[in-house]
């Protein structure tokens, strides 16, 4: 029998302004899946994304409807500047 190497996949918090949704992800992605729109990439792990209650939950995607608030919680995507 072949032992097959599984990778670890990553995934990421995106939150869309145009759907309003917060999206987990596997990557850094730029568009939104659902409505096209760029992403802004959050400053919250997985892991703390999914350690919230859907109370937690809901006020982050509030203070992601917030442009000054959202600013607080976005992050750049190092990488990011390298490509064309």
């Amino acid at each position: 029998m072949k032992k097959v190497k599984v990778g670890m996949i990553m995934m990421y918090i995106h939150y869309c302004k145009g759907c309003e949704r917060i999206h987990i992800l596997n990557g850094h992605k730029q568009a939104c899946p659902a409505c096209e729109r760029p992403l802004t990439e959050l400053h919250v792990s997985y892991l703390e994304y999914i350690s919230m209650t859907e109370v937690e939950r809901q006020l982050l995607l509030n203070d992601c409807r917030d442009d000054a608030r959202l600013s607080h919680l976005a992050t750049t995507y190092r990488m990011s500047r390298y490509k064309s």
